[in-house]
């Protein structure tokens, strides 16, 4: 299971060492995010394809930038374009590659306007202490066998559907929901993005009390402090939300089940319940903070943009020598491990998904939104046409290619393309198509016969396209 705490970043190169490909890539790297599928272990095997598809160490096009971990690897190599379809990522990766000197100044301005506060701020808080009282007695109770409370905290805790009208669960609970929504309407609060983390998400996927701080911390980063650090601070936010959410593994895919089929209380899930819900976010997110305002990016005029790759490929064509892809290859649309921070990041009020066969007014039990990215390359009638666009449009720019892919099937996530029919539609558009295997501790060429070898299914392959041969 991933760490609470945040990564340790690795040391800078020591002063007036000369840099290889290598030393780039190991240098000042972290996590930013828990995310499923990085490709950070992979960094060094994917530096080394580029260089083989384009010896000139032209500019990089990062099509898929996700969490951002292969952009910055690779920026004190080459030149990056790190563009993705959300806006999280965007964030992310603008914290990451932006040029700028590091400054732990930045980290002290915002502590003092965090400590002197503001009414608005106050508004929030007060709005939702029922709330935040409710919580804090379910979670003693839990620790005694009490366990009815902090379950319907979960399961029916939305102020959203309080809100709507449509607050469920025991009547004590819904008394607070609706005191609460009707606090935070009198105060002008619904619909406003400084009670977005907690009208969304509280209760579901973070305490009432961290969602409440999470919405300070994202006020004062939006209108306290220089625009020009937004992403900055926004990005230290995101990475404390992954910290903080109390889900398995980290993801964002669905709130936790504290309750079987059966009704009967998961015992195990309780420790972890009263643990993730008592995390610090105001520390944690200091932590985060200072990490960004220190890090500095190797390499300089690397570009940042949230751009749908078809978008990406035509808005920067002439700029870039290669292209890196990293699509998704399994029905798994990544949006939905994401769409929390998605939401945080754009702090809006977005329509929710309803469940299937549910009622109009019924929220979905992940609260994911209602115009969540659906990825071509998630969709089996689609992932074809997907692919060929890919191929077709980096090629007509005069670009070499290198695709991230995992040709080994899963039983829980079968792949939506087989690898021959990728290689066939990677060679109508390129001369030369090349297999490189990938395992995290060695890479090599692969030719068909080797993928039929025994090989571990988390196992990926690089697909090296030349123009010529």
């Amino acid at each position: 299971m991933p760490s609470n705490e945040p990564p340790q970043l690795q040391l800078e190169l020591r002063e007036g060492a000369e840099a290889t490909p290598s030393d780039a890539l190991e240098a000042v790297v972290f996590r930013p995010i828990h995310y499923l599928g990085s490709k950070l272990r992979l960094a060094s095997a994917i530096a080394d394809a580029l260089d083989s598809a384009d010896a000139t160490r032209g500019t990089v096009l990062d099509l898929f930038a996700g969490s951002g971990t292969t952009a910055l690897a690779l920026a004190g190599h080459r030149r990056v374009i790190a563009s993705d379809i959300q806006e999280y990522s965007r964030v992310i990766c603008s914290a990451l590659l932006a040029s700028r000197s590091a400054d732990s100044d930045i980290v002290s301005t915002f502590a003092a306007r965090l400590q002197a506060g503001s009414p608005r701020l106050d508004a929030l808080r007060q709005a939702v202490e029922p709330l935040v009282q409710f919580e804090r007695d379910a979670l003693h109770a839990a620790k005694h066998g009490e366990t009815d409370a902090i379950c319907l905290v979960l399961e029916h805790g939305s102020i959203l559907a309080a809100e709507r009208g449509v607050a469920s669960g025991s009547s004590e609970l819904q008394s607070r929901l609706k005191e609460v929504a009707k606090r935070m309407k009198l105060a002008g609060l619904a619909g406003s993005p400084l009670a977005t983390t907690v009208r969304y998400f509280g209760g579901a996927y973070f305490s009432y009390a961290q969602a409440v701080e999470l919405d300070c911390l994202a006020a004062l980063a939006y209108e306290a402090m220089p625009s020009a650090l937004t992403d900055v601070f926004t990005a230290a936010l995101l990475s404390t939300a992954s910290d903080t959410v109390n889900t398995v593994g980290k993801q964002f895919a669905q709130p936790i089940r504290p309750r079987n089929k059966q009704g009967v209380v998961k015992q195990h899930l309780l420790a972890k319940i009263d643990r993730d819900r008592h995390l610090d976010v105001r520390t944690k997110y200091m932590t985060w903070l200072q990490r960004y305002a220190l890090h500095r990016t190797r390499g300089t005029g690397h570009v940042v943009a949230r751009a749908d790759y078809r978008e990406a490929l035509t808005q920067f064509a002439g700029q870039y020598s290669v292209v890196y892809a990293d699509p998704p290859y399994t029905r798994d649309h990544y949006s939905r491990f994401y769409h929390v921070l998605e939401t945080m990041a754009r702090r809006d009020n977005p329509s929710i998904a309803r469940s299937p066969g549910s009622s109009d007014d019924e929220l979905s039990r992940g609260l994911y939104r209602d115009d969540r990215h659906q990825s071509p390359f998630c969709i089996r009638s689609q992932a074809p046409g997907a692919f060929r666009d890919l191929f077709r449009l980096a090629s007509q720019t005069g670009a070499q290619m290198v695709v991230s892919y995992s040709p080994f099937q899963s039983g829980a996530h079968p792949r939506l393309m087989q690898i021959d029919a990728l290689l066939s539609l990677a060679r109508d558009f390129y001369k030369s198509v090349e297999l490189e295997s990938v395992d995290g501790v060695s890479h090599s060429k692969l030719n068909h016969s080797s993928l039929n070898f025994d090989m571990p299914p988390e196992a990926e392959v690089l697909i090296v396209c030349r123009l010529r041969r």
